[in-house]
């Protein structure tokens, strides 16, 4: 939870409803865009209107948020993830304005209005709705979860996409989102320190290291920076890179890297066979000096379904070569042999790890191309500007 300090007006407090676990993409959208409306809150464009800025993150910070800030002062909400926040919404703010349609939802009206008593129907801050990738790619398919989603999306002014494909498929499902709907990319970033190329070495060996791998003087690796759940699909490539690539190339490894969601298929991954490997999640900077070795051969999307690759174009940014699932979230922000390697088929991924091994000169000009790219393309000043735009517009214009 983060407070701001100056918080001595009425209806200025801006929530930012934000679950998410370490380590995943989502994680790194909530540091940026966190500090983004810390620093917004704080400018003459907002100066007023909006002065105390609360974050949660945690379903049970609730709780200590309403012993600092009454529901009442909330002027705006906004929520990163259409259902997961979009729970939180209903429970802090229902909507009482029209009838439940299922018992459940009249359940957590009546909780929310005995945690909070004095009339919560009365209070109607405005809504913003950062969709995420799941939200438009799994839940929108979830006869369960979808109404959730419809209320979230009646009860918000503005919805935020991050590519045209993701507003493409919001707007199809819903036609009261066309006149919402904005697209705003995320902001890609690399932590790693300046290093020396032998410091860079040293932090992919130490992740190889600790996988049980003898790093040699010519050992390789191809990361795959994931958390690990069937949307994701890391089997989709895991079985043929040990058949097809480490067979041939004994001392290249591919690396799957991240939090465990789905322990069964971790358990799978696991036993894909000789050269793949599983490292649980580490620091983003720790990350990002292992990308920026050489001696990476490709970092790896192959996701089922994807909002925006977070993790490869933070990947791309560091200087490793990339090699996305060709699906349209990937293809949104790369082009094929010219920024990253795309592959449909496990075959094909097999190919593309081969070019990447065996052309250097070829992975050389995707570093580059990539790199600056994503450096122009998803920058942080672009992401907070747009931010900046979306917040003004719904607080109004000062008084």
């Amino acid at each position: 939870m983060v407070l701001t300090s100056d918080h001595d007006s009425e209806k200025n407090v801006l929530l930012f409803l934000a679950p998410h676990h370490a380590g995943s993409g989502n994680a790194t959208t909530v540091d940026r865009l966190t500090r983004y409306f810390d620093e917004i809150v704080r400018e003459p464009v907002v100066a007023g209107r909006l002065r105390w800025f609360v974050k949660v993150v945690d379903v049970n910070e609730e709780l200590q948020v309403m012993k600092q800030v009454s529901v009442n002062d909330v002027r705006l909400v906004v929520l990163l993830h259409a259902w997961r926040s979009g729970r939180w919404l209903e429970q802090l703010f229902p909507d009482t304005s029209k009838r439940h349609d299922t018992p459940s939802d009249a359940y957590i009206a009546k909780a929310a209005n005995a945690n909070h008593p004095g009339g919560l129907e009365h209070v109607s801050p405005k809504v913003v709705t950062i969709f995420g990738g799941t939200d438009v790619n799994e839940m929108l398919r979830d006869f369960e979860k979808e109404p959730l989603i419809a209320r979230v999306v009646a009860r918000s002014e503005h919805l935020v996409c991050f590519s045209e494909d993701m507003r493409d498929k919001v707007c199809s499902w819903h036609p009261e989102a066309v006149s919402k709907c904005a697209v705003i990319p995320q902001a890609a970033l690399c932590l790693a320190r300046s290093l020396e190329l032998a410091e860079q070495d040293d932090a992919l060996d130490s992740l190889l290291v600790d996988c049980g791998v003898t790093v040699l003087p010519n050992t390789t690796a191809f990361i795959a920076p994931m958390g690990i759940r069937s949307v994701k699909d890391p089997m989709f490539i895991a079985r043929v890179f040990s058949e097809h690539i480490h067979r041939r190339f004994e001392s290249s490894y591919l690396l799957f890297v991240g939090p465990v969601h789905d322990e069964s298929l971790c358990e799978e991954v696991k036993r894909a066979g000789a050269g793949v490997l599983f490292h649980s999640y580490v620091p983003r900077d720790v990350l990002h000096n292992s990308l920026s070795s050489p001696r990476v051969m490709g970092v790896i999307n192959c996701s089922l379904s994807e909002g925006q690759p977070q993790a490869v174009m933070e990947g791309m940014l560091c200087g490793a070569p990339a090699m996305m699932r060709r699906i349209p979230g990937n293809e949104a922000v790369a082009t094929h042999e010219v920024s990253a390697t795309f592959f449909s088929t496990p075959a094909e991924f097999v190919e593309a790890a081969l070019k990447h091994l065996t052309w250097p000169e070829y992975i050389s000009s995707l570093r580059v191309t990539a790199r600056h790219y994503i450096l122009h393309a998803f920058s942080e000043e672009s992401e907070k500007a747009a931010y900046r735009v979306l917040l003004a517009r719904c607080i109004g214009p000062s008084e």
